[in-house]
């Protein structure tokens, strides 16, 4: 009999989870952001929830630092 392991998603916006996170259901894992960007949470870990979800959304961990988003701006008016 086989069995399919469910992994949540390898992707953060803007950046990445640790080499070592196996992305299975109760695994935690750690995450670092691009540079220019910060994480939105102060422990910057998330856990794989049942059904191979992150418990956080993973669009959100990661945004943009303030001098980046001005500069950003600046060179977009």
């Amino acid at each position: 009999m086989l069995f399919t392991v469910t992994l949540c998603s390898p992707k953060i916006l803007n950046g990445q989870l640790a080499l070592d996170c196996l992305r299975q259901i109760g695994n935690t894992c750690s995450f670092t952001c691009n540079s220019n960007y910060i994480s939105s949470v102060t422990l910057a870990t998330i856990i794989c929830t049942t059904g191979g979800n992150w418990n956080r959304d993973t669009a959100t961990l990661c945004n943009r630092t303030k001098a980046h988003e001005a500069h950003f701006h600046r060179e977009h008016i």
